[in-house]
Order: structure tokens, then sequence, then C-alpha cells
């Protein structure tokens, strides 16, 4: 049997559990006897071999084995999870599991599935609705996030999240006007969200407006320590041409931080761009140490070695950028123009 027809076997009998009314004395647990070196979820196994019936010890192994992020035991967690559903079919945190357990498996239209089983159950849940919403956005269905979230607006019209949703919605299709409302109302609505001011910073960015600046340091009244904020408020600076307060805030970034890959490859692109090689080498060889799948990092290093006259290195890199992008524009020049 292929991985792939178990993945589907898997599915559909997980799939006839959850609509199948039958009894515990009917369907007994499948007990895993596997010790994963993880106390915890080892305890919660030693849990479920004594009380089998207890549903909410197959929820806390799956949660556990989903916070733990292996994925290679997400399906012992979605069975877990068909389990615990088997014996408390109402119990909303399960199909809340059960839906992220899918989203990560690869499995979203059972996540879609599982949510609207959910919302069938607990129609008037505005928690349920926007977890939809948010669901339907991360696999760009917008249409369909548009209408949960409509729903939840019918019945609370001062809902910052789904105001703030609404504008992730809208800046993803391209309604820049329709995001900046949506934002806005969420802030006035909630003012300790920081995610609505970088994502209103961002907007004024993107028009050179000196706007930007107040809603990034905004953002960063409400949470000091975010990354996120100040490497907006980096871009900025680079988006306005000031590249050298852009290089100081992203190298400051690093210095706290020396695991944050972007912030190195946009020092080497400012760098590239102020034609200072070396420094710039030497900064993606970092992005490219730290994430070897960086694409963008093995196009500029080829541009480095195409202006030292190095051909054949530079070919070599744009082909690399390519096995990780082939659709990567740049690269696919950069090997036009030295041959293929």
């Amino acid at each position: 049997m292929t991985l792939e027809r178990g993945k589907k076997n898997l599915f559909f009998g997980l799939m006839t559990l959850l609509v199948t009314a039958c009894s515990p004395s009917e369907k007994k647990p499948e007990y895993n006897y596997t010790r994963t070196g993880d106390k915890t979820t080892d305890s919660l196994s030693e849990l479920i071999f004594k009380n089998p019936e207890v549903a909410d010890n197959y929820y806390q192994r799956a949660n556990r084995l989903y916070n733990l992020g292996d994925k290679n035991k997400f399906d012992i967690a979605i069975k877990d999870m068909a389990f615990a559903l088997q014996r408390d079919s109402n119990n909303i945190k399960y199909h809340y599991l059960l839906s992220d357990l899918y989203l990560n498996y690869a499995q979203s239209r059972l996540a879609v599935e599982t949510l609207e089983r959910a919302t069938s159950i607990a129609p008037d849940s505005l928690d349920i609705q926007f977890k939809l919403a948010r669901t339907y956005y991360s696999l760009k269905m917008y249409p369909a996030a548009l209408s949960a979230l409509d729903k939840i607006f019918r019945t609370d019209r001062q809902n910052a999240k789904a105001y703030f949703m609404a504008g992730m919605v809208a800046k993803e299709t391209g309604d820049t006007v329709r995001a900046f409302k949506a934002f806005q109302k969420s802030a006035d609505i909630d003012g300790s969200n920081s995610d609505v001011f970088i994502e209103l910073g961002n907007l004024y960015s993107a028009k050179h407006s000196p706007l930007a600046k107040k809603y990034f340091n905004n953002a960063l009244l409400i949470n000091p320590k975010s990354i996120e904020t100040r490497m907006a408020l980096a871009y900025d600076a680079q988006n306005n041409n000031n590249l050298d307060e852009a290089i100081k805030m992203y190298e400051d970034i690093v210095a706290e931080n020396p695991n944050y890959t972007d912030a190195y490859f946009n020092i080497g692109v400012l760098q590239f761009e102020q034609k200072k090689y070396t420094e710039s080498l030497q900064n993606l060889e970092t992005v490219l140490n730290q994430k070897p799948s960086y694409y963008k990092a093995y196009y500029y290093r080829g541009a480095i070695k195409e202006i030292s006259k190095d051909y054949p290195s530079a070919l070599a890199d744009f082909k690399r950028a390519l096995e990780f992008n082939s659709s990567y524009e740049k690269a696919i020049d950069g090997v036009q123009r030295l041959g293929n």
C-alpha cells in the first residue's frame, strides 16, 4: 500500500468514526503502546489505557502531540480526536483541535468540514464563525471568509477581530481602500492589537507616507519586543531609500536575534545596492548557512559573482535558486544571460 493511499484510508476511516453513532461498547479504542520518550505524552497514553472511555484523555494526548509539532505523529493525534468526538461529539474544542490537525496534515478540505460541523452544533457561536473565517482565509477562500465574517457582523457590529480579518482579506485581494477602512475600524474599537497598527503602517509605508512610522511606533508601545514591528520600521526606512538607517535597524535586530535570517538577507541586499559586495557576500553566506533553501540569497550571491566575472559560479547559484523556486524571474534571467 502506498503512503498516499494509506493516508486516504486513514481519513476515510476517521470520518466514518465521526459520523457513525456507535456506542463505546461497540467500538473500542486502539491503544498505542509505542512509547514516544515524551513523559507527558506517555503518561497520557497510560491514562488512555486505564480509562479508554474518557474523551478528554484522547484530547489531551492529541493536543500534546500537536504542540510538539512532530507531523509523523499527527495520524495518532487525528485518530485520538476521532475517538474523543465519538464519546463527546458536541465538544467544540475537540472540533477546533481536529481542524488544526487536518490543516497541518495537508487535509484542508477535512479541516473546513470539521469546523462547518461545529457551526451546526453551535450556530450562534461567534468564536466558531471567526475560526471558520480565519481558516477560509488561510486557504485563500476569500469569498467564504467574508461570508463567515458577515454572519459575525449581523450579531456584533463592534467585533474588532472580525474587522481585522476583513482587512486582511481586502489586502490580499488588492482592495487597499477597504483594507484601510477595516483596519482603522478595528483599531478604533480595540487599540490593544499591535498587529492592526503594523498592517496600517505597512499600507502607509507602501504610499511612502510619513504616517507609517506613527502606526509602527503605536505597535511598539503595545508590544515593545515585537521583532515584526522593528522589521517593518526598518523596511519603511529601506522603502524610503534611507539605506544606512535601514541597515542599522536590521543590524540591531540580528545583534539581539542572531538567527533572524530575513534581517541578514535584507542587510545583504542593501549592501549589494550600495556596491559593498564583500560585506554583502558575508551576510548572504550567513543566510544560506542558516537556511539553505533561501533561493533569493543564491541569486544575489550569484549576482556578486557575475559582477566579479566568476561566471561558472554565478550560473551555478542562479540554477541553485531555481531548484527552490523554478519561477523566480531574476534567476531565470541570470541563467539566460550566462547560458544554460
